[in-house]
């Protein structure tokens, strides 16, 4: 199943709004966010063409230990 978003007013945690969008038989979800819960999920490089991101920080280190990714829905 692929995700791009979830809107909704609460917090309400992604098990209990996967569990009633998905069928048993549903074995992977795809995220076109990054959840704020990611435990149990398997990060993966999303290789795109021409669509390299600049960013300007002090720490180094930033995307390596922090892995987000834009939403799907608001690239152009």
């Amino acid at each position: 199943m692929n995700c791009y978003d979830i809107y909704g007013t609460g917090e309400i945690p992604m098990d209990i709004i996967l569990s009633a969008v998905t069928k048993q038989k549903t074995k992977k979800v795809v995220f076109g966010f990054t959840p704020r819960e990611q435990e149990g999920c398997n990060i993966s490089l999303l290789k795109q063409e021409d669509t390299t991101l600049f960013y300007k920080t002090k720490d180094q280190n930033t995307c390596k230990e922090n892995q987000r990714m834009f939403p799907i829905l608001s690239r152009a």
